[in-house]
């Protein structure tokens, strides 16, 4: 097993594959790769107490491992009398009825023909261990065939960039409604709300030509409009880089923090003018401490609520009816501890 580059530094190593262990990394087709983690939280070996990842972190794991070219490697720890503890073979059952339906677009698959998005995998891998990374759409294929795995949706659709061929079919690997709008440079994928999944939504479509041979094109990433506007803020704590600049400059390693001592607080956004917003993205990572929220927006003289919550967590989508607006305000109403945000992020339609 060779390790070099995004991989482990062992320049030296002499393999016929290589290996990532906590980094997920970039696509590559170059050669054979897997990427390991252990089905416990405590380690590779038999390590009580039994703390198994929910089931849909690994699924996502593997996920983003597939649409990366790579393999998913998970390891099991067995006990001291060679069995698998019942919470472990649960979460291997798991996944198991997992593939059992989803299979067709992970076995014999390569990764592509588009390039996993970069939103919010290299913050999340910055976090030792590594929060689950979040590609918005990774892709693999085998013949004809090119399967989307959708973690993410714009209002009920995606848009990617047009590949070298026709769409003859579309479906969704669980059953459900798919409809593609085909254009000369784009295709645009819309999945109603009672068809998608909650890890991912798998779309299968068929194409008049061998997918094998195309070569990967990236997805771009939505760019947030309230990226770099000004910014206000109810305080800040003192002494600490914890500014509210980071709560709007794309950055998901920095955070703003609120007065020490406080359990509220809140931050303003100013876009300059009226604009369209459809959504946001907030997020309160790693320390989740926030227990009620709401965005507002300023219509005339009035502020107007436009979504509530109670967690916030890592990079939450928030969708809501379009409203014109040129001021936002993210209001951290209740918080267990000392409010932080590392990212409020607005975001037009399409």
């Amino acid at each position: 097993c060779k390790q070099a580059g995004s991989f482990y530094d062992a320049p030296d190593a002499v393999g016929d594959y290589q290996a990532r262990e906590w980094v997920l990394g970039t696509f590559y087709m170059d050669k054979a790769w897997d990427r390991c983690l252990t089905l416990n939280k405590q380690g590779w070996a038999w390590v009580p107490p039994v703390d198994p990842r929910p089931t849909s972190v690994l699924v996502n794991r593997l996920i983003q491992c597939i649409g990366r070219d790579g393999n998913f490697l998970l390891g099991v720890g067995p006990r001291p009398d060679g069995t698998m503890h019942p919470e472990h073979e649960k979460s291997l059952l798991e996944i198991g009825d997992w593939l059992k339906i989803n299979g067709e677009a992970v076995y014999g698959t390569r990764g592509g023909p588009y390039l996993p998005n970069k939103s919010n995998t290299a913050a999340r891998m910055s976090v030792y261990p590594p929060l689950p990374p979040i590609s918005r759409i990774v892709s693999t294929r085998k013949g004809n065939k090119v399967f989307l795995f959708v973690q993410e949706w714009e209002n009920n659709s995606i848009t990617l960039p047009a590949l070298p061929a026709k769409i003859k079919s579309a479906r969704l690997m669980t059953g459900g409604r798919v409809t593609v709008d085909t254009k000369s440079d784009k295709w645009e994928i819309h999945v109603p709300k009672v068809s998608q999944q909650p890890v991912a939504t798998i779309v299968e479509l068929t194409l008049d030509k061998d997918a094998m041979k195309m070569k990967p094109v990236a997805v771009p990433d939505p760019v947030a409009i309230s990226m770099g506007k000004p910014i206000t803020a109810s305080g800040e704590w003192t002494g600490r880089e914890l500014s509210k600049f980071h709560a709007n400059d794309g950055n998901f390693n920095t955070i703003w923090g609120a007065p020490d001592g406080s359990r509220n607080g809140w931050l303003e956004i100013d876009l300059g003018a009226d604009r369209e917003i459809v959504k946001a993205i907030v997020d309160d990572s790693p320390y989740d401490r926030t227990s009620k929220f709401e965005i507002k927006a300023k219509v005339g003289n009035e502020w107007k609520t436009v979504a509530a919550g109670t967690t916030i967590g890592d990079k939450k989508q928030i969708t809501f009816d379009k409203v014109k607006a040129r001021i936002f305000r993210l209001e951290i109403q209740e918080a267990t501890d000392v409010p932080v945000v590392s990212e409020f992020q607005l975001f037009e339609k399409n």
